[in-house]
């Protein structure tokens, strides 16, 4: 009971804070920079599900024990910078928003989601 407990706590952390970032990001483009043209949903919703796919991929294999936990770690990394490649060329060369844009709108999301993937990861290898 006590890993489900954490789990949950886990994904209403992911959603509270996913939710509040958001409407931050949101609120500081809207009066600052409404004239660039950025997909921020896009952004937020490419990283909320890839944090929340790879962690539950990371608690099948604690519970299921297939890999070492540092094994899947670092697979489940490369496969999501695989993704954010192929998102950052579907965004440049099919949506024609600006690249510079969207890096800079990106990858501070993406580092805060990395930090935050990382706390809960160490949260939950604590717990075994």
């Amino acid at each position: 009971m006590n890993k489900i407990s954490v789990t949950i706590r886990s994904l209403i952390l992911l959603i509270t804070i996913s939710l509040i970032l958001y409407i931050f990001h949101q609120l500081i483009y809207d009066n600052y920079f409404s004239h660039v043209n950025v997909p921020l949903l896009s952004i937020y919703v490419f990283n909320f599900f890839s944090l929340l796919i790879l962690l539950i991929l990371f608690r099948i294999n604690i519970d299921q024990q297939y890999f070492r936990p540092i094994v899947v770690f670092i697979s489940l990394t490369f496969i999501k910078m695989f993704f954010v490649v192929i998102y950052f060329i579907l965004m440049i060369n099919y949506n024609g928003f600006e690249a510079t844009n969207i890096v800079y709108s990106f990858f501070p999301v993406y580092f805060f989601f990395l930090a935050l993937e990382v706390l809960l990861l160490k949260k939950w290898l604590n717990n075994l």
